[in-house]
């Protein structure tokens, strides 16, 4: 009995090798390529439902083309309607996501997409850069900006300083907040 658990642990680990930390947890890796381009594919986001944002293409020979993935192999496309590419970058636990989008002229917009809406996202401080790279639960977004500030925000129970030296944040476009932060720049 001994021998067969041993060869069924030993068959497992060729197909699925296991990693394992020194308090004891384990981690199973496994490969995913994309159909799209099997020679690129990069996972980046991953909500507690176990759904994955990414992208595939290297964005040279294959453009960026952006997705949301279910283990082993749902695939289901996600591109900025228009866009020359678009990577999918962050998801949250309602299955909202962001990323950002590239322009035929080159220029990088954010986006989300919330319940199948795209809406694209500008950093005010930036004319060509803008990326939303992650979302939290409550719809705000993070991304980098390539210029140090510190703004406070308005005084709400919900924040009390963002500081954005060099991220920044997004609010959903659905609440009030957005509104009020933005006002706060000008």
């Amino acid at each position: 009995m001994k021998s067969i658990a041993l060869g069924l642990c030993l068959a497992f680990a060729a197909f699925a090798p296991v990693s394992a930390l020194a308090d004891g947890t384990t981690f199973v890796f496994q490969s995913v390529v994309s159909p799209g381009d099997p020679a690129f594919t990069q996972l980046l986001g991953i909500n507690n439902a176990g759904t994955i944002a990414g992208y595939f293409g290297d964005g040279t020979v294959v453009p960026n083309n952006g997705f949301t993935l279910v283990l082993p192999s749902t695939y289901i496309p996600e591109n900025f309607p228009g866009s020359a590419q678009t990577q999918v970058v962050g998801i949250n636990d309602g299955g909202e996501t962001v990323g950002f989008w590239i322009d035929g002229a080159g220029v990088q917009h954010g986006f989300t997409d919330i319940g199948g809406t795209f809406t694209s996202v500008n950093n005010p401080m930036t004319t060509t850069v803008t990326q939303l790279l992650g979302v939290n639960n409550a719809g705000t977004a993070a991304g980098p900006t390539a210029q140090e500030i510190s703004i406070p925000s308005p005084g709400s129970p919900a924040h009390s300083h963002q500081y954005l030296s060099p991220a920044w944040l997004a609010r959903k476009p659905r609440t009030s907040i957005m509104r009020e932060w933005l006002s706060d720049l000008t």
